[in-house]
């Protein structure tokens, strides 16, 4: 899904475009960091940290880690993750 801006505002502070990303696309390690994958071409993943401003029911607002002309995986996230670090295999 491509990474919009939308306008929103934070508890006290001015409404702005802000970068946002559905919840579905963030994923968190074991230290709690935040990740996404983005896709910047087909069949091809890449995880980067993003940082966590703030969240509403909908969507979660980004202060840094992708910009609008990212597009971010938002199914089958836990799967690439276990793809990445080889959760599963072995068995």
């Amino acid at each position: 899904e491509p990474v919009r801006e939308i306008e929103a505002s934070r508890e006290g502070a001015a409404v702005a475009l802000r970068v946002a990303i559905p919840h579905s696309a963030v994923i968190y390690d074991a230290e709690g960091d935040t990740w996404v994958y983005v896709s910047p071409a087909p069949d091809t993943f890449i995880r980067k940290h993003v940082v966590i401003d703030f969240m509403n029911a909908d969507h979660i607002f980004l202060s840094s880690g992708v910009t609008a002309n990212d597009t971010v995986v938002t199914v089958g996230v836990p799967e690439l993750q276990g793809a990445e670090f080889g959760v599963g295999e072995g068995e």
